[in-house]
C-alpha cells in the first residue's frame, strides 16, 4: 500500500485580500467619502441661505406689520426713507443682530423702510416699502428680501 501525499502550498489555501485588493477598495472608499463630504458642506451652505432668507423675511414682514398698526398720521408715516443700504436716511433705517434684535454696529441684518404717496392725486393713500439686506462672510452675496404695502386713511 501506498500513500500519496499530497501536499498544497500555503499560499493557495488561505484565502484573503492581496495588497492591491485593499489599495483599489480604499481608493473606492475614500472617493466616496469625499465626495458625500463636498455634498453636505453644499447641503450646509444651502441650509444657510434659506434659514437666512427666511429670517429676511420674517424681519422685513415685522416692519411692515409694526409700521401698519401705526395712525395714519403718525410721523414715523411721514413721506422719506430710502432703499439704498449704502446711503439710509435717519429715521427710515435699523440693524439688527442675527436674532432680529436691534444693534448700533456690526449689524447682520440692514433693514431700511421708505414711505411715499403712490398716487399724488391721492393724499389718503401711502405705500411703505421694507428692505432687508443679509451680510455674511458666509454667503458669497448679500441676501435681500423687499415686501411692499399699502395704508390707507380709511
Amino acid at each position: 500500500m501506498s500513500e500519496t501525499i499530497s501536499r498544497r502550498s500555503p499560499a493557495s489555501s488561505q484565502s484573503g485580500l492581496t495588497l492591491v485588493e485593499t489599495l483599489v477598495a480604499l481608493f473606492l472608499v475614500s472617493v466616496v467619502v469625499v465626495s458625500l463630504t463636498a455634498l453636505f458642506t453644499q447641503s450646509m451652505r444651502t441650509n444657510y441661505r434659506s434659514r437666512a432668507a427666511t429670517d429676511a423675511t420674517t424681519i422685513a414682514r415685522s416692519k411692515v406689520e409694526e409700521l401698519r398698526a401705526l395712525p395714519f398720521d403718525a410721523a414715523q408715516l411721514d413721506t422719506g426713507g430710502a432703499l439704498d443700504p449704502n446711503a439710509p436716511q435717519t429715521g427710515y433705517w435699523d440693524g439688527l443682530d442675527a436674532d432680529g434684535m436691534p444693534v448700533s454696529g456690526n449689524a447682520v441684518f440692514t433693514r431700511l423702510w421708505q414711505v411715499v404717496l403712490p398716487d399724488v392725486t391721492n393724499p389718503d393713500l401711502k405705500q411703505i416699502t421694507v428692505f432687508v439686506r443679509f451680510d455674511s462672510p458666509l454667503v458669497a452675496q448679500p441676501i435681500t428680501v423687499q415686501t411692499t404695502t399699502l395704508v390707507s386713511r380709511v
